[in-house]
């Protein structure tokens, strides 16, 4: 009888190769205390799981978690708003950021960072597409409250 071993080794190693970028939010501070300055970035991956790391002064956390989703509907979604317009405009001092970012894959294993929202001490940008407004709510409901969940 074969063992099954080799199989599962394949199998757990061509599913962590395969893990890419498919979705992200990034939260940072504006300027405030540096006892609440909390930073939060939250990625989904291509394989389902989502990766949430923390950061408040010298301290770091991270919680990662799997979730089930379409990622071929999500790809649909991202290639539809890669067509988006980016609308831009001024940014503000001493504010957070907040951006909502999808990776689109491309040939040779690169992906395209499309902006689906960017807003804070960074030139704000949003992408007018209504695919990228769905995706940007997908990530909140994914990733939860934009400090602490």
């Amino acid at each position: 009888m074969m063992s099954k071993l080799p199989i599962f080794i394949i199998a757990l190693l061509s599913s962590s190769i395969q893990a890419a970028p498919l979705l992200e939010k990034i939260t940072t501070p504006g300027f405030v205390m540096p006892e609440y300055a909390i930073s939060k970035k939250c990625t989904l991956q291509t394989n389902g799981t989502v990766s949430i790391n923390y950061t408040l002064a010298t301290l770091t956390a991270k919680k990662t978690f799997p979730v089930q989703i379409s990622v071929p509907a999500i790809n649909t979604l991202i290639n539809q708003a890669a067509i988006g317009k980016l609308i831009e405009g001024q940014s503000i001092a001493d504010t957070g950021r907040v951006e909502y970012v999808a990776y689109q894959a491309k040939s040779g294993g690169i992906a395209k960072q499309i902006i689906l929202w960017q807003a804070g001490e960074i030139a704000p940008k949003t992408n007018d597409s209504s695919q990228a407004r769905v995706l940007r709510n997908f990530i909140d409901l994914v990733c939860g409250d934009p400090l602490f969940n």
